[in-house]
């Protein structure tokens, strides 16, 4: 009995064994397949089983992000959100984490037919600390010159796709941000107030909707062009966070977010703005208000104290 026993002991400890070589391995595999990915080397892997399993974890990829945003959001953790954020755009974009968060060239990549070499002689001369808004600002004779530079080599077909990019690429403008309490004239602490948030997307003509976001590396899903309205509020040693996913696609977009009001006081919200399926084309604001402190024994109505936001039904 004593034999069976350590028998069944030694291959249950020798199972585990192999079954911790085996998430090893696949933890290095997928590795290897993230790597690949947004090093745009894909190339590599064609012909063979890798190719597949890429196309199989790449919507397994988006899918974690989304959780760790949709976390990120319910506790208020805007740090968190972020790092969710700008891994999204890695994958969706194929590009390197360092490239989403510190800028440079990298963000260029965004940009059909731009390479790594491309994107550094593009951004030589007068437009050396150029980056992805800068290149989406130029008017259509401006682009055409910056992209006949010496060394480039954009093919007639290749112009052709950045111009349709670039009609397409969000170039999106905040024209006014306001806090307010619906139905009265004044904030008071502890009142629920709104946060009004007017946005124009000026690649968008009158009448008609941005679609889907361009992800050539990011095959067979779509992604939609969601941002991420984001504030810390006020007080609470500045650690809370309000989150709101806005996904009008319209040209004019009005936006709001419900929040208690936490202190009295003249108040500062520093808004971000966040692109969801973009990298580089995030924007800050601040707007301000002033909240009295709540006469004596006045109650609040039960609204949410939060207008966080983390639904992703696109």
């Amino acid at each position: 009995r004593g034999a069976t026993a350590g028998g069944k002991k030694g291959a249950k400890a020798a199972g585990e064994e192999l079954g911790d070589d085996a998430s090893a391995i696949a933890l290095k595999r997928a590795e290897t397949l993230f790597w690949a990915h947004i090093l745009r080397r894909t190339d590599l892997l064609a012909g063979t089983p890798l190719a597949a399993e890429l196309e199989l974890l790449l919507p397994r990829w988006q899918t974690a992000c989304r959780l760790i945003i949709q976390r990120a959001v319910k506790q208020g953790m805007e740090d968190a959100l972020m790092a969710g954020l700008e891994m999204h755009r890695c994958i969706v974009q194929a590009i390197e984490p360092a490239a989403a968060s510190k800028g440079g060239p990298g963000l260029l990549l965004q940009i059909p037919h731009f390479t790594a070499e491309r994107s550094k002689l593009w951004r030589k001369g007068p437009r050396k600390n150029a980056l992805l808004p800068d290149f989406l600002a130029l008017s259509a004779e401006e682009r055409a010159a910056s992209l006949a530079g010496e060394g480039l080599g954009f093919q007639p077909q290749e112009r052709a796709d950045i111009d349709e990019f670039c009609v397409v690429a969000p170039r999106i403008q905040i024209q006014e941000a306001r806090v307010f309490v619906v139905g009265e004239d004044e904030i008071c602490a502890g009142d629920v107030a709104t946060l009004e948030l007017r946005l124009l997307r000026e690649n968008v003509q009158e009448g008609e909707m941005t679609g889907n976001a361009h992800t050539p590396y990011f095959p067979g899903a779509r992604v939609a062009e969601a941002w991420w309205l984001t504030f810390r509020l006020p007080g609470r040693g500045g650690k809370s966070s309000v989150c709101s996913r806005i996904l009008d696609t319209s040209r004019e977009v009005v936006a709001e977010v419900k929040f208690r009001v936490p202190i009295a006081g003249k108040c500062r919200l520093r808004l971000s703005l966040c692109c969801e399926a973009y990298a580089g084309l995030d924007q800050e604001f601040e707007v301000s208000y002033t909240a009295k402190q709540a006469p004596q024994g006045a109650g609040h109505d039960d609204g949410s104290d939060s207008g966080s936001e983390d639904d992703f039904d696109d």
